[in-house]
């Protein structure tokens, strides 16, 4: 399984690539990005700075609604993965 290493995926093959902002995302349509636009759910103050640290919260989502969303993107990972053994990636139908 890849591993993320100070901004770096390092997979199994010993293959490894700079992922510039250190996360990963997807589509709805199969397309993986690097990068974000901006932080959902954040602490507000980097890591350790505070101990009474306040959450940057954007949409101001609940906690079920939080898990809401990580259920939503691991179901879209799954079914990429999924296609990916079926298509590979040199195949155009591994995207919707």
């Amino acid at each position: 399984m890849a591993t993320f290493r100070n901004k770096t995926m390092v997979f199994a093959s010993g293959k490894q690539t700079r992922v510039e902002d250190g996360s990963l995302s997807i589509t709805p349509s199969m397309e993986v990005s690097e990068g974000r636009s901006r932080n959902i759910l954040a602490p507000s103050h980097p890591s350790g700075s505070d101990a009474g640290e306040k959450v940057i919260n954007l949409y101001q989502l609940s906690d079920d609604e939080a898990l809401e969303m990580a259920e939503s993107n691991i179901k879209l990972w799954r079914e990429f993965k999924e296609r990916v053994k079926k298509y590979g990636v040199k195949s155009a139908d591994l995207f919707y």
